[in-house]
């Protein structure tokens, strides 16, 4: 009687947990909407277009309300923003899944912030009561640069943000470091060849 008792009770664990496994679903993992990110390109282009516009003062008042903000937070590096956008929208084109990679993003960022920063620096003035005012890097420049200007003075804060500009250049178009060296290295075969002679 107990073996009877044991078959009874392995055959309904059986049957339980077959139908637990019959009542699992598979979970499909959904394919992303290339389309739909492919709009997205679209539109940082679109954008860009608007800004320019904005930017020369024509569009109508959509445009140069949009630019107007933008100026409002980057100040003349506003002018670098539909660069930015069409930079953007190139590399999410041209990614495989089109995806805009974290790099590409924080580079073109970073170009823009500094940018704005040294625009600050290199055009404030300094006020009667040691603070400086009057700087042509909007809002974020403002903050960023007065932080850093409350630390140095001006001059060696403008070679500082101008040094991180053009290294944000170099990271963002992918221009090696390398490249401010060819002068040097021309000027060292021109001696070599004067030796020579």
């Amino acid at each position: 009687s107990s073996s009877v008792i044991l078959k009874v009770t392995m055959a309904k664990r059986k049957k339980h947990s077959k139908k637990g496994r019959a009542h699992k679903k598979v979970d499909v993992p959904k394919e992303p909407n290339m389309f739909v990110r492919q709009l997205g390109s679209v539109f940082m282009i679109v954008l860009a277009i608007f800004l320019l516009l904005g930017g020369f003062g024509t569009g109508g008042s959509l445009p140069v309300g949009l630019f107007e903000l933008v100026y409002k937070i980057f100040g003349i590096a506003a002018y670098l923003s539909p660069v930015a956008l069409v930079y953007w929208a190139i590399h999410k084109f041209r990614a495989e899944e089109h995806n805009l990679s974290p790099s590409r993003l924080f580079s073109m960022s970073a170009l823009l912030i500094s940018f704005s920063c040294w625009l600050h620096v290199a055009f404030a003035s300094e006020t009667a009561i040691a603070d400086y005012s009057g700087g042509k890097g909007g809002g974020l420049g403002e903050v960023i640069g007065g932080a850093v200007l409350a630390a140095l003075d001006k001059f060696p804060a403008s070679i500082m943000f101008f040094i991180v500009t053009i290294l944000s250049a170099c990271w963002a178009f992918g221009i090696p470091l390398k490249v401010f060296l060819l002068p040097f290295k021309k000027r060292e075969t021109d001696e070599d060849t004067d030796l020579a002679a």
